[in-house]
């Protein structure tokens, strides 16, 4: 076979995060059903707006007639004429009407008048202040505090003409920065020339309404300090920031002196040049660690997030930068259209509340992320854990768009059909995103109560997207059998057939026992059930042939597949590709989703779905959704595809003797494989089943993703699909050290067409030729295969892989003899290891390892970075093990020349003090490699790390413990991004520039500049590559990098890209 035939599809990650309520079974759903016990009291949000006081706020508004309801609705005067500032009072008083369990207050800067800065000074203007320190909201204002804040904007003069102030973002953000610390007043008493007022007098006399707040000082008037809100603040209260600007910042450098002072002198202790470097230094730095003024050391990071709202106009590369240093990812429209600003500013409370009661409110995580390196379709997968502990978990896939990824210079960001940026700042989808297959008009009414925007699906797993556009859910029916105009469902009549899952009484008694049940009536019903149809009338409208409220599943671990025909059928590439999308659901079935329709409209309609007869019997327990039953796994593992463009054209023609092949995994749901021939993506075949018998009777839960490629054998070259042993249950005992395992400690290597066995690697002592067996596999392994053509050939010749005792393997596929490829043990870092001591030593790999090529003094080497940590035990129920993330030296890279070398834990560097890069530097054997210990109480690696020109990316879990900085998580924990270097862990990125060196600011020169807190929950995934300068963040910010990210020339990438 031609081994240039294989064609992939790339696609990468992000997963998770959840919150909610209920109680699952073991595996990371710990995470999303474990509530937590509530947040401490005075742990409301306190949120401080900033108004750019420019004559911009006098511009004329309301020329038609779409100020009319807020007129109407009596936060607007009746008559005018009106000006934005108009606008902006009476959109601020509609949102902050209904507003409660939050700390509000108002920053304004002075006038800059005569260059004055520092406190005492007098007949000049300069800097920032607080009108309004953070006062308590509640839905009836019975303490008067949103009165008071209105009252203040009220007071305010239109700026016009000359009267107006300078928006001096860095000495406004110090300001600020004094009083949430405690410290000494420093221009707040500079207001001689405020709202065009003479120097005679100060503001506190001229405009005595809009002067300092007092109440927030204490002490001598001739040096006061503020009063920290932190002192009655709870220790998991959030600090934000909403600022309304015209233009950038400006006219800021006067207390530069101050900033850069001391932290022990009330600065930062580091040099900041610019307004963004004031807004990241305060998201980066903890302000209640012990050192800052009279705050003491607090749980949890009190820093502060700030979100921008900036004239549509001035949105460009500085603007963004603020959003970004802010923490918000990109700064929001300002716009003097009313209704579009109060969603706005609702938007921002809607997230501002969402991530600050996650103890005791539920909300809808991202549990995947995939996009499509051909074009810049982006497609998300979520799921909402049902509140009632009920087993059927709603799921659905939704579809953004990537924009500025090809542009060096440019930012990335995600956005929705209107062209506004999509995500919020907690890393979720923003609520009133519209994304690209929801047919808006079709939308139920929106609860508002839950955050639901009308006319919009945001978030809400339930509303829009792929789910909404399953044949027969808007109109019609889904149908009791294809080819009605509903729904087209295949089942697995034999191993290597489908028929329809249609309702009909041979189907029915063909199935009964598969569905668990004593009659075909019952059996014909699961399958009316299984098609989506409504048969036991829940909705108690008498209509049984109608579709249920909701008819797509969880995609808890599938993430969703894209694949590019190119132009076939009337589609056309590249303007319009013809791409579908391959995503599995707990509700038992494998869809196959289209993108777009020939002419170019949006589709996401599902083409057809597939659902094992094992998958089955979980029907009956789906369809009683009774409250406290456990939710069950069917269909749960990722698709994978191996594609065969023969004449490499760009096109998947039949008739040019061009394939596409679909593979996947049950992961918990059960112990097979299917693959299926989808070279025609609208009418599938299957090919062949793999099940735990005959050569794979090692085989566990399939929870290892498929890899694809070539090797040459004797048959010449070959495709394959390879895939690890799998998961034995056996590991999800706790409280104790693992024990050898029954199934799932193999490695095989199969057929890619027939399914037959090439070769595989279990336990045992003798062998034969396409069985190796080696004494120590004794633990099995549902990581994917780490696979690659380390000499260029186009043949898969190595793979590695980690398996659940810690050790760390090498398989090598050299040459066409079978009987001599072999299995080699590469480290032993686990419960095996040398000196093992029992939970703190019981680690466990689950992900993907990274392999890259390198070389250091000593010579080449082939780079192995992986990272432990249970994922079965994300809360580590039953004690806690000490993990690491790990970099292995293989210096045999010859194909063929693996050997039992054994690394143990004290070979290899310990690089977790960051001392190689301190001041007083340090001496570390770095020979075999580095092992970084995750140091917070139960830190873990679960997910793939990525390796981009010398820095690696990866992620960790952190589980909330009650102490540090997960003390204030929510229960479904937190995550943390890396970004280490490849040869000796050092810090490459600057993720926290609060402890900048004075002589090398904005350089990475500590240890906790290899870190930076993820903005959303849960467990993270991986770091994705976005070509040709950007990774993708799990929280789904995009970050620019100091390389050039596209798929490199080296020999393993290639091979990664069925992922």
């Amino acid at each position: 076979m031609d081994t240039k035939l294989l064609k992939a599809s790339i696609t990468t990650i992000l997963t998770a995060l959840i919150i909610t309520i209920g109680a699952a079974r073991a595996d990371d759903t710990d995470v999303y059903m474990n509530p937590g016990a509530g947040l401490p009291a005075g742990s409301e949000p306190m949120v401080m707006f900033s108004l750019d006081y420019r004559p911009n706020l006098g511009s004329t508004a309301c020329n038609g007639n779409e100020c009319d309801q807020l007129i109407s609705e009596g936060y607007m005067a009746s008559t005018g004429p009106y000006t934005f500032f108009d606008v902006l009072r009476g959109a601020l008083k509609k949102v902050f009407d209904p507003l409660e369990g939050v700390r509000v207050g108002l920053m304004l800067n002075h006038n800059n008048n005569n260059n004055c800065e520092g406190f005492g000074r007098t007949k000049c203007s300069n800097g920032g202040y607080i009108p309004m320190g953070f006062q308590s909201f509640d839905k009836g204002d019975t303490n008067g505090a949103k009165a008071r804040f209105h009252n203040i904007l009220a007071s305010m003069p239109t700026p016009k003409g000359n009267v107006g102030h300078p928006y001096q973002g860095k000495e406004l953000f110090f300001e600020f920065f004094r009083y949430l610390t405690g410290q000494g007043v420093y221009n707040a008493h500079n207001g001689y020339t405020d709202f065009g007022t003479s120097n005679t007098l100060n503001l506190d006399e001229d405009y005595p309404a809009l002067a300092w707040d007092t109440s927030i000082e204490q002490g001598p008037k001739i040096r006061p300090d503020y009063v920290s809100p932190f002192d009655t603040a709870g220790a998991c209260s959030k600090v934000y920031t909403v600022n309304v600007m015209f233009q950038v910042s400006n006219q800021e450098d006067d207390s530069d002196a101050a900033i850069e002072n001391t932290v022990s002198s009330g600065g930062f202790g580091s040099s900041q040049r610019q307004f963004p470097d004031v807004v990241q230094y305060l998201n980066d730095v903890d302000l209640a660690d012990g050192r800052f003024g009279s705050v003491p050391d607090l749980d949890d990071k009190q820093n502060v997030i700030s979100y921008f709202i900036v004239d549509g106009s001035k949105i460009n590369t500085t603007t963004r930068g603020y959003a970004r240093a802010g923490g918000t990812g990109v700064p929001l429209a300002l716009t003097d259209d009313p209704d579009e600003l109060v969603a706005t500013l609702q938007e921002i409370f809607k997230q501002i509340l969402s991530v600050s009661t996650t103890f005791v409110a539920a909300s809808v995580p991202v549990n995947v992320f995939n996009r499509a390196e051909i074009t810049d379709n982006v497609y998300i997968a979520l799921f909402q854990v049902d509140e009632q502990a009920r087993p059927y978990w709603v799921g659905n896939v939704k579809k953004l768009k990537l924009t500025g990824a090809n542009d060096t210079s440019a930012d990335a960001s995600l956005v929705d059909t209107t062209g506004t940026p999509a995500i919020a700042a907690d890393g979720r989808i923003r609520f009133d995103a519209l994304t690209s297959w929801t047919v808006p008009s079709a939308l139920p009414a929106a609860d508002v109560d839950a955050g639901e925007v009308e006319g919009r699906d945001g978030r809400v797993v339930d509303r829009g997207g792929a789910g909404q556009r399953i044949p027969g859910f808007l109109t019609g029916s889904p149908q009791e059998a294809n080819g009605l105009g509903g729904r087209t469902i295949y089942y697995d009549r034999t191993s290597t057939t489908l028929s329809r899952l249609n309702v009909d009484p041979v189907t029915a008694g063909n199935l009964q026992a598969d569905f668990d049940v004593l009659t075909a009536t019952e059996s014909a019903e699961l399958i009316a059930y299984a098609r989506g149809l409504d048969i036991d009338d829940l909705d108690g409208d008498g209509e049984r042939n109608e579709a249920r409220e909701w008819i797509f599943g969880d995609a808890l671990h599938s993430r969703p597949l894209p694949i590019n025909y190119g132009s076939i059928g009337g589609y056309t590439d590249p303007s319009n590709p013809a791409i579908f999308l391959a995503v599995a659901s707990n509700d038992g079935l494998l869809r196959m989703i289209r993108n777009t329709r020939t002419g170019g409209a949006e589709s996401g309609e599902e083409v057809w779905a597939f659902m094992p007869r094992r998958a089955m019997a979980a029907q009956k327990t789906l369809r009683a959704n009774g409250t406290g039953t456990k939710h069950p796994y069917t269909v749960d593992g990722a698709p994978v595809a191996l594609m065969m463009d023969r004449n490499h054209d760009g096109s998947i023609v039949a008739s040019d003797g061009d394939r596409v092949y679909l593979y996947i995994g049950m992961r918990r749901g059960g112990k097979a494989y299917y693959a299926f021939d989808i070279t025609n993506p609208e009418s599938p075949d299957l090919m062949w089943t793999i099940d735990k018998s005959g050569d794979f009777a090692e085989l566990g839960y399939t929870f290892s993703n498929p890899r694809v490629g070539l090797v040459n054998t004797a048959d010449g070259a070959t495709p394959v699909v390879m895939f690890a042993g799998g998961y034995d249950f056996n590991k999800d005992q706790r409280g104790v050290v693992g024990s050898d395992d029954s199934e799932g400690n193999a490695i095989y290597v199969v057929n890619a067409v027939t399914g037959q066995l090439v070769w595989k690697a279990r336990q045992g002592s003798g062998g034969s030729d396409t069985v190796f067996e080696h004494p120590d596999l004794v633990d099995s392994i549902p990581s994917t295969l780490a696979v690659g053509d380390t000499d260029g050939d186009s043949f898969t010749d190595r793979i590695v892989v980690g398996d659940t005792g810690g050790n760390v393997w090498r398989a090598d596929l050299h040459g066409t003899d079978t009987s001599k490829w072999k299995l080699t043990l590469l480290a032993s870092l686990g419960r095996h290891a040398t000196g093992a001591t029992g939970m703190a030593s019981d680690r466990r790999f689950f992900h993907r390892p990274d392999l890259v090529p390198s070389k250091d003094a000593d010579g080449t080497f082939d780079a192995v970075v992986i990272g432990s940590g249970n994922r079965p035990n994300p809360l580590d129920k039953g004690g806690q093990t000490i993990d690491f993330a790990f970099m292995l030296k293989d210096r045999h890279t010859a194909p063929g020349s693996g050997v039992d070398e054994n690394i143990q834990l004290g070979q290899l560097g310990d690089v977790t003090s960051n001392c190689l890069q301190s001041d007083t530097p340090c001496s570390i054997d770095l020979s075999k490699g580095w092992r970084l210990m995750l140091e917070e109480p139960g830190e873990k690696v679960l997910a793939t790390p990525l390796t981009v020109v010398g820095k690696v990316f990866f992620t960790t879990y952190l589980p909330q413990s009650g102490t540090g900085a997960t003390a204030c998580a929510p229960s479904e924990g937190a995550g943390r991004l890396y970004a280490v270097g490849l040869q000796d862990a050092r810090s490459v990125i600057n993720y926290d520039t609060s402890d900048d060196d004075p002589n090398n600011p904005d350089e990475p020169t500590s240890k906790a500049d290899r870190s930076v807190e993820l903005q959303s929950l849960g467990i993270p995934a991986e770091v994705v590559s976005v070509p040709p300068n950007k990774i993708l963040r799990p929280d789904l910010q995009i970050d620019n990098v100091d390389a050039t990210t596209r798929w490199r020339t080296f020999w393993y990438l290639a091979e990664d890209e069925d992922l």
